[in-house]
Order: structure tokens, then sequence, then C-alpha cells
């Protein structure tokens, strides 16, 4: 990649705000000549005009100006610093080495089943934060994010971003989708087309699931995406015992003829 700053003839400043600032400046000089003037009022009050003038053109002035001049200098400087004053241009090539990482997330209702750690955490939640914890120590890889139920698309492109891309992870819930199901397969195969625009060869999908698909073509997606050259990491969220669904009132989702909804974590589909 190639990095343009500005032109040679060009001043621009990082942080302009700071420029207020330069009333210091101001307020500075105004307290050097206050305390000039209220120094010379009461040499007036002991000794002649003549005579304190004499003395204060000897002795005072010139040690003052000089003192007053290098802390305004200073005062100045540090302004111009604190508004990360920037000039010319470089050019500069930057080889970037990293993994183009896709993040696919289930956001099926199974994944607020509360058995993902002692916490008493949802799956959904235990996932989004370890994402974010991810994020955080993510360094040179580009990353996106793709939410997935009964259909699945993608949050957030590809990008260095990880602030953006934090800032849409936290937007992810269970109603971001409304095709209801978990299509495991298709996460995989539109995780592998945001990899597919990519020139680097580590690529790699981080599935993280409750691993319970509805649509049983998740071995074709995951041998499409190895053909590509693209590995596939499944984490799996939940217990094998299973938990119920909680529902939107508070109780727990059952089926037509009143029995609990139990979503298990199913390993072997992961594995």
């Amino acid at each position: 990649a190639w990095l343009l700053g500005a032109s040679a003839c060009d001043l621009k400043l990082g942080q302009p705000r700071a420029l207020w600032l330069l009333w210091l400046v101001f307020l500075v000089a105004a307290f050097f000549i206050y305390v000039s003037e209220s120094k010379k009022k009461a040499l007036y009050r002991f000794v002649s005009q003549e005579l304190a003038s004499r003395i204060a053109l000897s002795v005072h002035r010139p040690r003052q100006r000089l003192k007053a001049m290098v802390l305004l200098v200073g005062v100045l400087f540090l302004v111009l610093s604190l508004t990360e004053l920037k000039y010319g241009f470089s050019w500069e090539e930057v080889q970037r080495k990293g993994v183009d990482i896709v993040v696919a997330l289930d956001v099926s209702d199974s994944m607020l089943v509360r058995d993902a750690g002692s916490e008493g955490l949802s799956r959904l939640e235990r996932a989004k934060r370890e994402i974010a914890d991810l994020l955080k120590i993510m360094d040179g890889d580009r990353v996106a994010l793709v939410a997935f139920a009964g259909t699945a698309f993608v949050e957030c492109p590809l990008t260095l971003d990880y602030s953006a891309a934090e800032l849409f992870l936290g937007e992810i819930d269970t109603d971001l989708i409304p095709v209801k199901g978990t299509a495991i397969g298709e996460a995989l195969t539109t995780s592998v087309s945001v990899l597919e625009k990519s020139a680097l060869h580590s690529r790699a999908i981080i599935l993280i699931t409750d691993g319970e698909d509805h649509t049983g073509d998740v071995e074709k997606a995951a041998e499409a995406a190895k053909t590509k050259g693209v590995r596939v990491f499944a984490i799996g969220l939940g217990q094998e015992s299973g938990s119920p669904i909680p529902g939107p009132d508070g109780s727990f989702r059952k089926t037509s003829a009143g029995e609990l909804v139990v979503s298990n974590l199913d390993e072997s589909t992961l594995q």
C-alpha cells in the first residue's frame, strides 16, 4: 500500500481544537505587563520619577523582558505542539503481513440460552465478549463480521478499523435476522465469499455457534472452504446436556405439544 501525506506547502493540524489555548499567551503577556506596571508604581512612591526610570532601565526591565519573552515563547510552542502541526509529505511503501479473518456469529434464538459459563451469561453474550477481546489484541490483521440465523449476511466487511468492528459487534442480537433457524452452511458460504476478495494466502473463518444446524449442508460448505484455502475454526458454546430456550416474556419456549424446547451443543457437527 502507498501512503500519501500532505503536500510540501500544506500545513495541517492534527488537533485543531488545541488552538483555543492560544489565549494563554495573551494571558501571560497581560500578567507580565500588570506586574511591571505595579512594580513601577510602587517604585515611584519612594524615589523620584527620574531616578526610578534609571533604576528600572538599568536593573529590572532587561531581566523582566527576557524572562517574559522566554516564557511567552515557551507557552506558544507548547500550544503548537498540542495542535500536532504537520507539514510536507513522504512516500512510504508498507508491506502488510497478516491474516484476513471472518468471525461468523450465530444469532439464532438458541444463543439466548444461559449456559455459557458460571457468570450466567447467555451464549451470545459470552461470544460477543470473546470477540471483543480478540479485537483488542489484533494488530495488522483484517477482520469481518458475519451474523447468521436462518440466513446469513455480512454485518461488517473486512477492515483494519477494530473500533468500527466493535461498534458493529455491539449491534448484534437475536432480533437482527428475521429468518429464524440456524444455517451454518450458509454462514460458511457467506464468509468464504468475503474472503474471496482477499489477496492474502492466510485466510480463516472463526465460527461461533452452538452447532445446531437446520439445513444439513455444513460438510459441503466446509469442504468448499477447504478447497479455496480457507481454514475454519469452530468454537462451540453451550452444554451437551442442553438447556431450555428463554422466551420474550421471561418464560421458556415450548412446542405445540407443550414440551420445553431444549437446545444442546452439537459437538459432533462442529468437529
